[in-house]
């Protein structure tokens, strides 16, 4: 009986004690700030690469317009935000790259080994065939998304025959 009695006894004072056992509660302070909501325009082009062939004797001069370029069109992707903007006349692409060592108004040719042309870049033009100067001038995405991309003889340089290699990146810029 004596160890029934201290068993009880026991199993009281464990819940008594657990009874009086205090809850502790913790606080977190939240900060933080709402900010408008962002958006991205991007540049989306209809091709991602292209050839271009021209023969010594169709060859234009470096700032004359075009006269068979091969058309890219470029579009503005990023949902209505952007969409608005281009319609406002508020975006524009601009044509970066490596830039001729005559005018520098044009794609330079990358390659220089012995298959390399010489005296040739490839210059960019409106959709009016008009020269677009590269690193400098911008087509307003309002009045269309189309460019062309020709091959042009350097100003004061001989042109060789050969292989042409270059690379321009098309960027959003606001206006």
């Amino acid at each position: 009986m004596k160890k029934l009695l201290s068993g009880l006894i026991s199993a009281t004072l464990l819940m008594a004690g657990t009874a009086q056992a205090k809850d502790m509660s913790a606080n977190i302070i939240i900060s933080g700030t709402l900010k408008p909501a962002e958006f991205t325009c991007s540049v989306a082009l209809s091709e991602s690469s292209v050839s271009v062939l021209e023969n010594s004797d169709t060859l234009i001069k470096q700032g004359d317009n075009a006269t068979s370029p091969v058309t890219v069109q470029a579009s503005v992707d990023g949902g209505p935000e952007c969409d608005k903007l281009a319609d406002e006349g508020k975006i524009a692409y601009k044509f970066m790259g490596v830039a001729d060592d005559a005018d520098g108004t044009v794609l330079a040719n990358s390659l220089t080994d012995e298959t390399a042309a010489k005296g040739v870049g490839i210059g960019i033009f409106n959709s009016q065939n008009e020269p677009v100067p590269l690193n400098t001038g911008r087509l307003v995405a309002q009045e269309g998304g189309t460019f062309g991309l020709q091959m042009v003889q350097l100003t004061n340089q001989e042109a060789v025959a050969g292989n042409i290699n270059s690379t321009v990146t098309v960027q959003i810029e606001r206006l």
